[in-house]
């Protein structure tokens, strides 16, 4: 009597369209995941640079302090000074008396090249010129290009001590440098050519380190996260944020 072909034994193992069915489920979760998982690490970046700004700025509160002016460290060029000369280094590296980490506390995590910049000396960071010690001087600093509508482009701010700024929760301190200016060295802004458009703000700043928005870290030492349409408005409408507040 033949075998019965029901209770025959079914071979071990997938078939093959169980396989592609198998493949295609995972595709479709992986494709679901990976920008779930993306937004959550650059979440977690921004997070971490965020700290990172915060400990920045108790450290150039502290060099403030210990200043004979008052005023916060200033300098054009990122990374330490050359063998065998004596300039003042990157303001980054003259926190390094005041708070500890400078190593880590200038890489941003969300920066594409942090790596070149661990290498090469270089900052994810970059100081508001307007507030540094190497900001002009009104006594010293051409007439403000006023345009037609009377906006005032590069008026130089009356105070730099940091404890004398008049509304330092609205003053701008630091913020994320852009690709350009960390491949340059510039360690701080040029703020007084953002009259000539977004674009000259991009040249200095990255206002998209973390998507949609970067973090800035304010004189009054909070930081905060920042779309950037925000600022591209602002400048559209004849608004420099860089320029501290009266």
């Amino acid at each position: 009597m033949p075998a019965n072909p029901s209770l025959r034994p079914r071979p071990a193992g997938f078939t093959l369209l169980e396989l592609l069915v198998t493949v295609a489920i995972l595709g479709v979760l992986a494709s679901l995941l990976l920008p779930a998982l993306a937004t959550t690490r650059r979440r977690a970046d921004a997070l971490r640079c965020a700290e990172n700004l915060r400990q920045i700025g108790l450290g150039l509160r502290l060099y403030a302090d210990d200043d004979t002016h008052g005023r916060l460290p200033g300098e054009d060029r990122s990374g330490p000074p050359p063998v065998g000369l004596d300039p003042r280094p990157s303001w980054i590296f003259t926190l390094g008396n005041a708070i500890e980490n400078v190593e880590r506390l200038r890489l941003c995590p969300g920066d594409s090249l942090r790596a070149w910049l661990r290498t090469n000396a270089g900052c994810s960071y970059v100081l508001n010129e307007y507030t540094s010690a190497d900001a002009p001087h009104e006594s010293t600093q051409p007439a403000p290009l006023v345009d037609p509508e009377g906006h005032r482009w590069n008026e130089a701010p009356r105070e730099r001590r940091l404890d004398l700024l008049p509304r330092p929760a609205e003053t701008f301190l630091v913020f994320e440098a852009s690709r350009l200016g960390q491949l340059l060295g510039d360690a701080r802004t040029r703020p007084d050519t953002w009259a000539l458009g977004w674009p000259h703000v991009l040249a200095d700043i990255d206002p998209h380190r973390h998507g949609r928005g970067a973090n800035y870290l304010f004189a009054d030492g909070h930081v905060a996260a920042i779309p950037a349409v925000v600022l591209k408005a602002r400048i559209e409408r004849g608004d420099n944020f860089a320029v501290p507040p009266r």
